[in-house]
């Protein structure tokens, strides 16, 4: 199964000192750095994306961006790390709210959440050379080296005294070039399914960490239209087709993906000239999936449909 949603992330830490108010007070703000972890032309040194494996399998679920933990560890991270060694801080949970996006690429246009986390004064205070966030530090979602601006691995130094602030922003990346064919025979003529992404949302990261890759029970929302649609939009004059809690099979360990199976009933989108479909409301179901189909077919109340169809996840590469 080919990918068609891709991955990553970018960290930042900064720190500072309070007054005895709880006020940030003025000149001790110190930018420790932002580094993305995944190398770009516009940031050379960046490391590479280190979602882990287990990152990946997280996306199965929900909550995968609820800690981050802080460390002493110098050693290059891998993308089979589970566990953070030289533990010296995890934060309480954290802070996800919708990110900034940018819909104006025509290949892989993208969404994002923004997760945010201060520790208490000293609590984060020594040498530190690593970041990571996930769910505890023995069970990692993403995992950084600390970079100086130049993208040199470096060690920043936490005093008592101060308070660290860690952010992370993780990207969705939807693949506007992917489209998968497949051809059916139906009622004696030879159709084609054409499966392609589906309207886009800048809450989709933000959702995606809340209900996993699932999306929530009754949000599998279907349409039908007899206009056939177009990747990342909207499918024009949609009709409701009746189901909305599609059956959703998560692929096996090291399978990044999930299924979606969707019975239409003899009750279901009865209609002439259906050319298109699309599945998922916009809100807290981030797999959208809009299918042309070719030619249009008809369904009327003596008949059932089963549509299948499966995406997939990996990381995001240069």
């Amino acid at each position: 199964m080919k990918p068609n949603v891709y991955v990553r992330g970018i960290f930042g830490l900064s720190a500072c000192q309070k007054d005895d108010e709880g006020n940030v007070i003025p000149g001790t703000v110190r930018n420790l750095g932002t580094f993305d972890d995944m190398s770009t032309a516009e940031n050379p040194g960046g490391s590479p994306n280190l979602i882990t494996d287990n990152g990946l399998e997280m996306l199965k679920s929900s909550d995968f961006l609820s800690k981050i933990m802080v460390s002493s560890d110098s050693t290059a991270p891998a993308k089979t790390d589970t566990a953070l060694a030289g533990l010296v801080a995890t934060s309480g949970s954290t802070s996800v709210s919708e990110g900034p996006h940018d819909f104006s690429p025509v290949d892989y246009p993208w969404c994002s959440a923004n997760v945010s986390v201060q520790f208490g004064k000293g609590d984060a205070a020594g040498n530190l050379s690593k970041v990571a966030i996930g769910k505890s530090s023995t069970d990692m979602f993403a995992v950084a080296l600390i970079k100086d601006g130049a993208g040199n691995p470096t060690t920043i130094t936490v005093t008592a005294i101060e308070f660290l602030t860690v952010t992370y922003q993780w990207r969705v990346y939807y693949d506007l070039t992917w489209t998968q064919d497949n051809t059916f025979t139906v009622d004696g003529v030879s159709t084609t399914t054409t499966l392609m992404q589906g309207e886009l949302s800048s809450a989709d990261a933000r959702y995606w960490n809340k209900y996993g890759a699932s999306g929530s029970s009754n949000y599998g929302d279907s349409y039908y239209s007899s206009s056939t649609p177009t990747a990342g939009a909207a499918l024009p004059s949609s009709v409701d087709a009746g189901q909305s809690n599609p059956t959703r099979t998560l692929g096996g360990t090291g399978v990044y993906s999930c299924s979606f199976t969707y019975d239409f009933t003899i009750s279901n989108m009865n209609a002439t000239g259906i050319a298109g479909m699309s599945f998922g409301n916009t809100r807290l179901f981030s797999l959208r999936t809009n299918m042309k189909i070719d030619p249009a077919i008809s369904k009327d109340n003596t008949k059932t449909l089963t549509i299948k169809f499966t995406r997939a996840w990996a990381r995001k590469v240069p």
